[in-house]
């Protein structure tokens, strides 16, 4: 029997965390352990507050440590298989991390191009990649939520990194290009091997996985039932980032209109979301209003929901939050201006007001200052490059302006003689920005405007050589088809020239190319 004074003390229901570690027999006393006491030892207490850690092993210690099956000659790592590219190469063991238990399934390919996703592509996605405020890595735990996000991501990655080994195979220079912290990122350091290029199978994980991420999206849109879901919202964004990524054109009209239903589902349960589904549809919703503003500029569109009609002073501000958080880089008040403009293409006629308001939207234009932009970025390195980027697009939002405004009767503001200078210094301006600068990913529907533009056959070297280190540095085929449709322009006749503009053609064409 024990003394009265022992068992009347209190006892923990489990050893406390020094007993354990040392293995040896506890007496739980509160609020530390006698033993612990006596060694002079600091308790540890008693709560289990280490979180699980998922290992994919049988056993922690012992014969089976390391195994994940009962093959005790298979080890915790793999070997990438061996075709030679930057997610594997041959003869490396790469070390299997832990792996998420959403993704368990999923098979070592398809593990590698979500890697690929988190270390790679986010950071292509924005011009300037700084991970707290980067919203592509933080797509990453929205993933468990939604298969058809899971999917999109693969198949994304996927084309970039076919793209990536087609350029590869055309030029070495392409494996060298920094990211935009200005090093190069943990999967450039390993070399490619171009005898070992092989684009087919990456190619088919996309289409692959595209297709099913499409099939995963309609499920997932029939079972919400109409509510609003991060992660079936994210799918949607992604859905046009691909269009981007694969071709340019093709189906992002669908994609677009279907991200911003599902946004809409968010606006109109706003009360109900909680501050981190906020924050998601806030971000959604502009993503896909600055996709809409800059797609609307190149693809006629009868009713553009997302574009302002009037001046709207508190629409300037939700774009200069997020100016930094896409990969467009157009500065805020020259995207304000662009979906503005783009509302007087539908307007059957335009009123005294509206007069008034085209004299605004002018004098704004004309006295936007590049300089002042580029000097409120944190990092005084970035300064010049914003610079020669801002003035770029400037000059490009002033000539699309000439075509859908015209310039004021009696001024040389948007004259022709006018818009001839601002070619000239416009391309000036893009080839200013070194190819290795990731400024040069931002320059794709500024270069194609003020490239459909010029006449000059030096001009168009110039554009394109820009479109050929736009299409080295970001991976991405619009740029390519940027630089073909380009081709297209300038192999018109003159009396087609005489006929339509530039402008009037590409509405014509009805392929709705997604340029940015």
């Amino acid at each position: 029997m024990k003394p009265a004074s022992e068992s009347s003390e209190k006892q923990a229901s489990n050893s406390c965390g020094t007993c354990r570690q040392q293995r040896v027999r506890c007496d739980r006393l509160l609020p530390s352990c006698r033993r612990c006491s006596t060694m002079r030892r600091k308790c540890q207490g008693y709560k289990r507050s280490k979180p699980l850690r998922w290992t994919n092993s049988l056993a922690i210690r012992g014969k089976l440590k390391g195994q994940s099956t009962f093959d005790q000659k298979k080890p915790l790592t793999e070997t990438a298989p061996a075709t030679g590219n930057a997610l594997g190469h041959e003869g490396h063991v790469i070390s299997r991390p832990l792996i998420e238990p959403d993704l368990q399934d999923l098979s070592w390919e398809c593990r590698k191009y979500i890697r690929y996703f988190d270390l790679e592509l986010s950071n292509e996605c924005v011009v300037y990649n700084m991970r707290s405020t980067n919203p592509f890595l933080a797509l990453m735990p929205l993933i468990p939520t939604s298969e058809a996000l899971k999917h999109i991501m693969i198949s994304m990655s996927a084309f970039h990194f076919s793209h990536r080994r087609t350029l590869h195979g055309a030029d070495d220079s392409a494996a060298s290009y920094c990211s935009n912290s200005g090093d190069l990122s943990p999967l450039r350091h390993n070399e490619l091997q171009r005898d070992q290029i092989d684009c087919h199978q990456p190619l088919y994980m996309a289409l692959l996985h595209k297709q099913k991420a499409l099939e995963c999206l309609k499920q997932e849109i029939k079972a919400s039932s109409g509510l609003y879901e991060n992660g079936l919202a994210a799918a949607a964004v992604l859905f046009i980032c691909i269009d981007v990524v694969e071709s340019g054109g093709m189906g992002w009209r669908y994609h677009l209109q279907g991200a911003k239903e599902l946004v809409e589902r968010g606006r109109l349960s706003h009360a109900a979301l909680n501050d981190e589904s906020l924050r998601w549809m806030q971000y959604f919703e502009t993503a896909c209003t600055t996709i809409d503003i800059m797609s609307s500029t190149l693809a006629k569109v009868k009713s553009p929901s997302s574009i302002s009609e009037t001046l709207d002073f508190s629409f300037l501000e939700i774009l200069q939050k997020s100016e930094d958080k896409t990969w467009v880089g157009c500065p805020a008040e020259l995207l304000y201006l662009l979906s503005t403009i783009h509302s007087f293409l539908s307007a059957p006629s335009i009123s005294n007001e509206k007069v008034e308001e085209i004299n605004t939207i002018q004098c704004m234009l004309q006295h936007f200052s590049p300089s002042t932009w580029a000097a409120k970025s944190s990092r005084i390195e970035h300064s010049i490059s914003r610079f020669h980027l801002a003035s770029a697009y400037k000059a490009a939002v002033e000539i699309y302006t000439s075509h859908v405004l015209g310039n004021l009767a009696g001024s040389y503001y948007l004259s022709a003689s006018y818009i001839a200078d601002l070619v000239d210094s416009a391309v000036m301006h893009m080839v200013a920005i070194p190819p290795d600068d990731f400024h040069i990913k931002s320059l794709v529907w500024p270069a194609f405007i003020i490239g459909a533009e010029t006449n000059s056959c030096d001009q168009r070297d110039s554009l394109r050589d820009i479109f050929k280190q736009i299409w080295k540095a970001s991976c991405c085929r619009n740029a390519k088809s940027a630089g073909e449709m380009l081709e297209i322009l300038w192999s018109r006749s003159p009396e087609d020239c005489a006929r339509m503009t530039w402008l009037e053609y590409m509405y014509e064409e009805r392929e709705g190319w997604l340029f940015v």
